[in-house]
């Protein structure tokens, strides 16, 4: 099999053949021969698929030929509904030196104000003929030339000053050196501790790895004297851990997710007890949604998501209205005795038929294209910017339709007996269907979100922390990881730089114990963080 198994000529024969062994007709010698080179092409390409293995375009080609690849040969009416292929234009070449980010969203490097050797804004201009000469003032100050140099260093750096007392050879007096302010500091700065503690508990660096790069670049880091670091940052943060707990509490939104985690002590303990009731350790997700902006919370330790939510509404003021709760359907998420609107995810349930898609492609396909649709109308909300109430009555005149043909068709499948209810499809016809009134909870209320992607994405910090640290010895550092966390999700979430934030509750710890209320990372304006040396 050398070139495509199925041409338009052969294509013909073989239909003009199969209509004739319908109508039972007999066959010339031609015809037989055909079928007998149709079925040894047919078990010459399962050899190829189950023996050999083939690409989805390799299998294309050569059932088809290099033509169905480009779709250059396609006629008008066998190219409708397909995407029409365009020649593509030739990418010009990028100009040296733009890269893909500009010298200006390095904000985190120091910034280097260069101008003319010997030149000030306001001296004469030296080009200028005859006595009269011209003042200087800058060329396009709002354009300014820029020029990029990075370096690369240790995550810790620091300097060693060495001082060289005199000594009087007559009187034997001894003076000591004059030390620079920094030198009678403490040793380990606030900028230490910060980025210590946001590599550990929030970029997911281990403590061994960076004891082991700090010790060859010839600064001594141990692990325990993280440890002290790291408890150091989360005793001045705590104080805005607890105000921000409290915000949070407040939102009209609780978008919550789990994801596992592992204690040493916990583990240890099961050993010990094997029929305790509570044995795991989860890392909570809870994302409140308020008008103005998203805040993250992150608990480390035993709870389930419903639990930790509980905590959280326990705060709530009683006159404020009944908040939203999105999440999955597990049981976990809705094991709480408070008031909350439950909406599940979409995005779950369409989880349960890409599951069994192979195995039923042709309903399966259906439902997805009916999905599918409900997110084209989310986004069209959200390009266009639509509010609360505009984005509800969107969706409720171009996402009713297919939500109800996707109800409707799952009701067949299951009355008409097209699928078992003990097959894939079958769950997760059941497992739809029993939650229709939650699932389409977007449709009749405003702020719901279709899903609980946000969470999702936001508990990707603790799975890599889970995959590269593997373990937290106990259920303190567990806490003080769900403080850090918090602070620096939040952080993130309101365009602000964690590292520069943790280092200026270390080095304003008494005045953030005071008024912690003060010190939330979007009260605090860009210009303060430069006052606070950050």
């Amino acid at each position: 099999m050398t070139g495509p198994l199925v041409g338009p000529e052969r294509t013909a024969r073989i239909t003009a053949l199969r209509d004739k062994v319908e109508a039972g007709l007999e066959l010339d010698e031609a015809e037989c021969l055909l079928m007998y080179a149709c079925t040894l092409d047919w078990l010459a390409l399962k050899d190829l698929l189950v023996q050999q293995g083939l690409t989805l375009k390799a299998l294309r080609a050569l059932l088809l030929g290099e033509e169905a690849e480009t779709g250059a040969d396609l006629s008008p009416d066998q190219g409708k509904g397909q995407a029409q292929s365009r020649p593509k234009r030739p990418k010009k070449p990028a100009p040296k030196g733009h890269g893909k980010h500009a010298a200006k969203d390095f904000r985190g490097c120091r910034q280097a104000d260069i101008t003319p050797d010997g030149l000030t804004p306001g001296d004469p201009c030296p080009e200028c003929v005859g006595e009269r000469k011209g003042r200087l003032h800058q060329h396009k100050p709002s354009r300014p030339l820029m020029r990029l140099r990075l370096n690369g260093s240790a995550p810790i750096t620091g300097t060693v000053y060495r001082g060289f007392p005199l000594a009087c050879s007559k009187c034997g007096a001894v003076i000591a050196p004059t030390w620079p302010d920094d030198a009678q500091r403490e040793t380990y700065a606030a900028s230490v501790k910060a980025t210590v503690a946001m590599l550990r508990h929030w970029y997911g660096f281990p403590a061994y790895r960076l004891e082991k790069l700090q010790r060859e670049h010839g600064i001594p880091l141990p692990d325990a004297t993280q440890s002290d670091l790291i408890a150091d940052c989360a005793a001045a943060a705590e104080p805005v851990f607890h105000a921000l707990y409290a915000e949070a509490a407040k939102a009209d939104l609780f978008i919550i997710d789990d994801t596992s985690a592992r204690i040493q002590t916990v583990i240890r303990d099961h050993k010990k007890h094997p029929d305790q009731e509570r044995y795991g350790a989860h890392v909570t997700g809870i994302i409140a949604r308020t008008r103005e902006r998203d805040l993250h919370i992150y608990r480390v330790g035993t709870l389930h998501a419903g639990e930790n939510l509980e905590d959280l509404l326990a705060l709530r003021p009683a006159d404020l209205p009944r908040p939203i709760q999105m999440s999955d359907a597990a049981a976990v998420n809705t094991a709480h005795p408070c008031d909350t609107l439950v909406t599940y995810c979409l995005q779950h349930a369409r989880g349960q038929i890409e599951d069994v898609v192979d195995h039923f492609p042709g309903p399966c396909r259906k439902i997805l294209a009916w999905i599918a649709e409900v997110y084209r109308v989310e986004e069209e909300a959200r390009v266009q910017g639509m509010d609360d109430q505009a984005r509800l009555h969107h969706h409720q005149a171009y996402s009713t339709a297919p939500m109800n043909t996707l109800f409707a068709y799952l009701t067949t499948l299951l009355s008409e007996r097209r699928v078992e209810p003990a097959s894939g499809l079958g769950k997760a016809a059941i497992y739809i269907l029993k939650r229709k009134e939650s699932l389409t909870r977007f449709l009749n209320v405003p702020d719901v979100p279709l899903d609980s992607n946000a969470v999702e994405r936001a508990l990707k910090c603790a799975v890599l922390i889970r995959k590269n640290s593997l373990f937290y010895h106990n259920e303190v550092s567990a806490y003080r990881a769900g403080t850090l966390m918090t602070l620096a999700g939040s952080c993130v979430a309101v365009g602000r730089d964690p590292i520069s934030y943790m280092t200026a509750l270390v080095e304003n710890r008494d005045a953030v114990a005071t008024a912690p209320e003060d010190w939330l990372p979007w009260r605090l304006p860009a210009a303060q963080f430069e006052t606070l040396g950050c």
